[in-house]
């Protein structure tokens, strides 16, 4: 496994020896074997203020719409962080594509929250290829054991 420390340590994850790492100049992070009909890794990470005079929320909390919405339950991780895990499947250009995401809530001692998206795609026909599921098993377990950063900025 690979160390990905993402944005100056915004994000601290493995992924599995050889996956492509692409970064953009701005907005989130793509990462992939380098084969055809690959499974595809993204993380986005958002960071959001609090609202003026509001109470600092719990981390469960930050999920619990998404949760309800994808009829699902936001749990508590050992790292402090909320966690929601859920699928979809979209229409991409004619073809079925199935995604599994893993979203992350940490608040911050300064109360901003910070939401951490994790997405594994792959076509919806190839969802239970033995590359692919043990992609998502892989990258759940070490979703779970992500580092995010204890402060605003992208040094941890």
């Amino acid at each position: 496994m690979q160390v990905v420390v993402y944005r100056g340590g915004l994000a601290q994850f493995r992924i599995p020896d050889g996956w492509i790492t692409e970064l953009g100049e701005v907005g989130g992070g793509t990462f992939y074997r380098d084969e055809p009909d690959s499974a595809t890794l993204r993380l986005n990470i958002m960071t959001f203020a609090p609202k003026a005079g509001a109470a600092t929320v719990a981390p469960v909390s930050v999920l619990e719409g998404k949760a309800r919405a994808k009829h699902t339950a936001a749990a508590m991780l050992p790292t402090g962080y909320a966690m929601v895990s859920y699928d979809d499947e979209t229409d991409e250009n004619g073809e079925r594509v199935r995604t599994r995401f893993w979203e992350l809530a940490q608040v911050l001692p300064s109360g901003h929250v910070r939401l951490a998206v994790f997405s594994l795609s792959a076509s919806a026909a190839r969802w239970r290829a033995p590359d692919v599921e043990t992609d998502l098993v892989t990258i759940g377990t070490e979703v779970r054991s992500c580092q995010l950063a204890t402060t605003l900025g992208e040094v941890p």
